[in-house]
């Protein structure tokens, strides 16, 4: 987006981060454990209802986050930060294509769940 855009975005408030499946998957095992009780980790294998591909880590303390649109799926909507698992992609753009449209296809199917 900032290549896009060629610089800042103002509607991009949040940080990205982007780690190995391998370690996603750590870090997702012992965030409950390990995240301070004002900190909050969501993702759509613990929590009812998420909406996004990237799993979050949430500052909680009473700080609302302007997402009022999202505050009907959850109830934690303060500052945050994204995290995404860097996964294998396909060898050509239809190989990646479709694994993009896979992985949106299976985060429907999940939030109606």
């Amino acid at each position: 987006g900032a290549v896009r855009h060629q610089g800042f975005i103002p509607w991009d408030t949040e940080v990205d981060i982007v780690m190995s499946r391998e370690e996603f998957n750590k870090f997702m095992s012992i965030c409950d454990e390990k995240l301070e009780s004002n900190y909050k980790f969501q993702f759509c294998h613990n929590e009812a209802k998420y909406w996004d591909k990237a799993a979050k880590v949430r500052l909680l303390n009473n700080t609302e986050f302007a997402q009022s649109r999202f505050g009907k799926y959850i109830k934690d909507l303060g500052p945050y930060i994204n995290i995404y698992p860097l996964d294998y992609t396909g060898d050509s753009l239809e190989e990646t294509v479709k694994q993009a449209k896979y992985i949106n296809f299976y985060m429907d199917f999940h939030r109606h769940l």
